[in-house]
């Protein structure tokens, strides 16, 4: 598998550190709380893999700005 790198105007190949946390909330079925944060790196090539990650949850929401990156 080749890593997930974005476009080269914007991620320069660079290492990027991140943290991801789920969280299932007691009492609520099949309710999850996910949080990404950058620890280190270049912040598009973050936002690049936050995207690839959470495309890749098939998380479910009415109101996708819920799972936007914080500024």
């Amino acid at each position: 598998t080749q890593p997930p790198y974005g476009s080269p105007q914007v991620d320069n190949g660079d290492e990027v550190q991140l943290a991801i946390e789920v969280c299932k909330i007691k009492n609520l079925n099949n309710f999850f709380i996910v949080h990404v944060s950058r620890r280190k790196g270049n912040v598009w090539a973050y936002k690049h893999l936050y995207h690839l990650i959470t495309e890749r949850l098939a998380l479910r929401s009415d109101d996708t700005r819920r799972f936007a990156p914080r500024s």
